[in-house]
């Protein structure tokens, strides 16, 4: 089965490319409008492809789960859906901008329209009169200089998530604090979330619309597949079986990792609920 849906999808593949180097020979061109129209039903061909090669790639490693593929196996896959995904955006991201002499003549009257509309924002907030002059009092004592100077927090980091369920965790304690907890929309919130996701979990919730009603959707998906808590005491005991053993007990590095890696899983799996001691 999965080597039928490989094959399907490979075809697909074939029909991505020849779209993706019919959508190239437009790049750096002014084109007229039957020109534009044609390059128009390219992106929208390209675009059907890439869903049903999406879904197509979903479904294989679904299956490659269920048939208890080596992580290799399941790597080497995310591996060819992240390349696809790379040249699809690449060829996306190259589309050019000017499609038509028709739109060039549009985007001038816009311009012209957003000038006059500029110049008259600024007539009337000429009009209106300024504020009077605050009163300042110089006998107060100045302000210390802690209670006006303001703090400079670090820029948060958000490292993307691929669909480690051990990384989950942190990902998604970095996202709520730096995006699900403001006070964007909905939309802004999945259109960051999209963007911070790659491979599997890009998958899981690419083919959702972009809505504010999906957001909450995404979420939930997320957290159904990697956020349970016997998920997770899985993958832990899932890495714990794959630790190598040390074969020189005189390497005290390799030893001391070896202890590091036992304790974290014994730690994580004490912290979901998980009895690590015989007594």
């Amino acid at each position: 089965m999965v080597q039928q849906l490989k094959a399907s999808r490979s075809g697909t593949k074939g029909h991505m490319t020849r779209s993706i180097g019919l959508i190239n020979g437009y790049a750096n061109k002014v084109m007229n409008q039957q020109e534009a129209n044609s390059l128009e039903v390219l992106e929208g061909k390209l675009k059907g492809l890439y869903e049903t090669y999406v879904i197509a790639s979903r479904d294989i490693l679904e299956k490659l789960r269920a048939s208890k593929a080596t992580q290799e196996e399941l790597d080497e896959e995310q591996t060819i859906t992240l390349q696809t995904q790379d040249e699809r955006q690449t060829t996306v991201n190259a589309l050019p901008g000017n499609k038509s002499s028709v739109q060039s003549s549009r985007q001038s009257s816009n311009q012209a329209s957003q000038a006059q509309m500029a110049q008259l924002i600024a007539q009337i907030v000429a009009a209106i009169p300024a504020p009077p002059a605050p009163v300042i009092n110089v006998t107060a004592a100045p302000a210390p200089a802690s209670a006006v100077q303001s703090i400079r927090l670090p820029q948060r980091q958000i490292k993307h998530f691929r669909g480690d369920v051990l990384e989950w965790t942190q990902f998604w304690e970095s996202f709520n604090a730096a995006v699900h907890s403001s006070s964007l929309s909905n939309v802004q919130k999945f259109d960051y979330l999209k963007e911070y996701l790659k491979g599997e979990a890009y998958l899981l919730v690419n083919n959702l619309e972009l809505t504010d009603a999906n957001y909450q959707v995404a979420i939930d998906e997320l957290k159904r597949m990697y956020g349970k808590t016997d998920v997770l005491i899985d993958a832990h005991f899932e890495k714990l079986d794959a630790l190598q053993p040390v074969k020189d007990g005189n390497d005290v590095p390799a030893l001391r990792s070896f202890q590091l890696n036992l304790q974290s899983h014994i730690s994580a799996l004490e912290t979901l609920g998980v009895p690590t001691s015989s007594s």
